[in-house]
């Protein structure tokens, strides 16, 4: 978990990303124990991140992550939030699981993501960096 933390944690500062999808995700073989490898400090750091990197958060109703935890932390961070459903090809999936938790941790419209404008966004900004 040490490994997989210091990757995300990596991927968020280095690589120039609005959302961070998926967020939580372990193999279905480690899935039973998401909760206790996602301790309060790992999860800490990586809401950290995503606040300094302003990186928002996807609220994933496929794989049902991150947790309310998780998301109750990134929202005390001041992250934002966006929804997905990891739907594939025709299918969409429906996005009943990421309205639920929106509505329990009492997201507004300024808890949500918004693009940042033209010349702005963070893959923008790195190129006029390099």
């Amino acid at each position: 978990m040490k490994w997989y933390v210091d990757w995300i944690v990596e991927i968020l500062e280095t690589t120039p990303l609005d959302i961070w999808s998926h967020p939580m995700w372990v193999t279905r073989k480690f899935s039973a124990q998401l909760e206790n490898m996602w301790t309060e400090e790992r999860m800490r750091r990586v809401v950290r991140t995503c606040k300094n990197t302003n990186t928002a958060v996807e609220i994933d109703s496929s794989v049902r992550l991150p947790t309310l935890p998780f998301l109750r932390m990134a929202k005390e961070e001041g992250v934002k939030f966006s929804f997905g459903a990891s739907s594939q090809g025709a299918r969409v999936n429906p996005l009943d699981w990421s309205i639920n938790a929106a509505r329990d941790l009492g997201l507004t419209k300024e808890d949500m993501f918004q693009p940042a404008p033209q010349g702005s966004k963070p893959v923008q900004i790195r190129k006029l960096r390099a």
